[in-house]
């Protein structure tokens, strides 16, 4: 549970902190309610010292490109290289402004497209309002069928890989509903896929879809078959 949690983390920083002089510990996290973090990390590292990571340059979203050319659809050699992923360089930073979560669900988003991506594709992607991640994923969210609503409610309540095919017959185990594998691929790019199967990427995108009253209901009706099945 999400309490459990909080309490392994506060055992940790029992034992970790404070560092010893000359110890330099740094520790990485995304913006969250005092709730859901340490006590003793506040006490030792109070919020309003707290220092935010830059977004990726320009220079750095190039090498970014570069890395997942082939996902991309780049030629591995030719005239031709260079150019485009100059081209793509610049729709990923105006696209993304360097925010580096929101440039890995783009690539992936770009990814299971097709084999040749243009500017365009990039341009016609959603936009992140106000550049923050919660609201790219509100938007997503109200934007998604309600099939694969379903998906990452059942991906974020157990924690636990699914196999495309377990999501599948969880879901639809009739399979009346032939677009169910659509609904799974809509959202594969907040996923990773594991050898036993797919997990949200970030926790960021697991703590948006457990703050959702959706969620709740979802949760609650989860737990209540569980109990009759025992």
């Amino acid at each position: 549970s999400e309490v459990e949690s909080v309490r392994e983390l506060d055992q940790l920083f029992d034992l970790l902190g404070p560092a010893r002089e000359g110890v330099l510990m740094l520790v990485g996290t995304q913006p969250l309610d005092r709730s859901q973090l340490p006590k003793r990390l506040l006490d030792l590292a109070p919020r309003q010292k707290w220092r935010e990571l830059p977004r990726l340059d320009f220079a750095a979203i190039r090498a970014w490109a570069e890395f997942h050319a082939q996902d991309l659809g780049v030629p591995e050699e030719g005239t031709g290289r260079s150019h485009r992923l100059e081209e793509l360089t610049v729709a990923l930073w105006n696209k993304s402004e360097g925010h580096p979560l929101y440039l890995r669900y783009l690539v992936r988003q770009l990814a299971g497209q097709g084999s040749f991506v243009t500017a365009r594709d990039i341009t016609n992607l959603p936009e992140i309002p106000h550049r923050e991640i919660e609201r790219y994923y509100d938007r997503l969210w109200e934007a998604l069928p309600g099939d694969s609503k379903q998906v990452l409610l059942l991906l974020a309540l157990c924690d636990f890989p699914w196999p495309r095919t377990a999501l599948a017959e969880c879901l639809d185990p009739n399979r009346h509903n032939l677009l169910i594998d659509n609904a799974i691929s809509r959202i594969t790019h907040l996923t990773e896929e594991e050898p036993v199967g797919l997990r949200l990427s970030h926790n960021s995108i697991q703590v948006f879809i457990r703050s959702r009253r959706e969620y709740q209901d979802y949760g609650g009706r989860v737990r209540a078959l569980a109990l009759a099945w025992i």
